[in-house]
């Protein structure tokens, strides 16, 4: 019960934070909606079909979720909203990180997830939590502006993301999975967890792609 309550405050934060980069409640709506059809799809059993491929949480969780995003970068009016997002508002998101990692290391010790995903074992994610806080209570109070370290702190978190997400596919019971057969990544298929790859992962993302174009555009100006 503990470790439920504790993600789930973790996903209202990262609504919060959210918003404070994109302040609609149009969209704030739309991903509560999101999130609460995810909810229902998991805990209706939908996504715990080890057999299936392609994944059906990937089919109808993670692929629509990204799509979106891309979506929204492609579109004209929604592009020039977000490329005007305050680097210091998309640079703290990443300290939701933090609490992810603390989360998924209670789901380790539940036996939901593999050690692989925890810092104790392959994931060095929450460092890009932890530096995220530091950056923005730093970084942002510096004149000029450090471009190059918050570009290369962003691609740096990236790589850090794409680890952890290419760990959790291997590990998810599916065709796909190549590790962690003794404990596989199930707490994804659970309520609330499913949140995370349908929800938190896209949005922090999303964030460091928006940040990345916003600092390239700034260093050719």
């Amino acid at each position: 019960m503990l470790p439920s309550l504790f993600f789930t405050l973790t996903v209202l934060i990262a609504l919060a934070l959210f918003y404070h980069i994109v302040p609609s409640i149009k969209v704030t709506l739309a991903l509560v909606f999101w999130s609460a059809l995810q909810c229902i799809l998991a805990y209706s059993g939908h996504y715990s079909s080890p057999e299936i491929f392609p994944p059906r949480l990937i089919v109808l969780g993670v692929a629509p979720s990204m799509l979106i995003l891309v979506i929204a970068l492609l579109i004209k009016r929604s592009r020039q909203q977000l490329l005007q997002a305050e680097l210091r508002q998309l640079t703290l998101f990443s300290s939701i990180r933090v609490p992810i990692e603390i989360s998924l290391y209670f789901l380790y010790r539940m036996a939901l997830v593999p050690k692989e995903m925890t810092f104790e074992g392959n994931n060095l994610d929450i460092v890009s939590g932890l530096t995220a806080l530091a950056l923005y209570f730093t970084a942002f109070h510096s004149t000029p502006l450090k471009k190059w370290l918050l570009l290369l702190w962003n691609l740096v978190c990236l790589a850090l993301l794409v680890n952890i997400v290419a760990t959790a596919v291997m590990a998810f019971p599916s065709p796909l999975q190549r590790i962690a057969f003794e404990q596989p990544n199930v707490a994804v298929t659970m309520v609330p967890y499913v949140l995370l790859p349908t929800l938190l992962v896209p949005l922090v993302l999303f964030t460091h792609i928006v940040a990345i174009i916003q600092l390239l555009r700034l260093k050719k100006g």
